[in-house]
């Protein structure tokens, strides 16, 4: 039976670091960005789901959805952001576990689901167990700002529009504490590995 593991964090907690991390392992990683992004190409049915709802003017010239516009919307608006979600949430959801059970073989041990809106689309029940990407908040606001060139308010404000961190981490079955280096977060997963799939290689023979 593979282990069905759902990976989740915050906005700049480095949740994608720490995927790229097990697909080094080549343990299959599912990616929910991926999904929605391939749900929402021109004339798919979750394209014209976003366009029936927010209209033309978040599309671009070639009709993709421009989802930087579309970002300022609902980041914006926590109405909206939950519409979003809810627009194509179903789609989404039977597309990730599609592909998760895709992966549910014997040669395979786990399989991860990269999520980040794990919790507040109530992902929870769907897995085995919940691995938290985790930072504290000043070191989040700080990434974050830095990484998208955001004002302090702006970041702040994109925070806020997810579930804190810290709430998260209480209902989290697996931390891995991503507040230092690569190298330290992947010493973790390693460890983590080593623990609980000892038949999995590692690279360079790490153990």
């Amino acid at each position: 039976m593979t282990d069905k593991i759902g990976l989740t964090g915050s906005i700049a907690t480095g949740k994608s670091t720490v995927a790229k991390i097990f697909k080094s392992y080549n343990i299959p990683v599912v990616d929910a960005d991926e999904v929605a992004k391939s749900l929402i190409e021109p004339h798919k049915k979750g394209w014209h789901n976003i366009v029936d709802f927010f209209g033309e003017e978040v599309l671009n010239s070639d009709q993709t959805i421009n989802r930087k516009k579309l970002g300022s919307i609902v980041f914006s608006d926590a109405t909206k952001l939950k519409q979003l979600n809810q627009i194509n949430g179903k789609l989404i959801r039977q597309e990730i576990m599609r592909q998760v059970e895709h992966f549910n073989t014997p040669e395979n041990e786990l399989v991860i689901a990269d999520i980040p809106l794990l919790f507040e689309s109530d992902y929870r029940t769907e897995f085995d167990q919940v691995m938290l990407v985790y930072t504290d908040e000043a070191t989040q606001l700080s990434r974050l700002m830095k990484r998208n060139n955001m004002s302090e308010k702006s970041a702040q404000k994109r925070i806020r529009a997810q579930w804190s961190i810290e709430r998260k981490r209480t209902l989290s079955d697996i931390i891995i504490n991503n507040s230092g280096t690569k190298k330290q977060t992947e010493k973790q997963i390693e460890k983590y590995l080593s623990d609980n799939y000892p038949q999995i290689m590692l690279p360079q023979d790490k153990r």
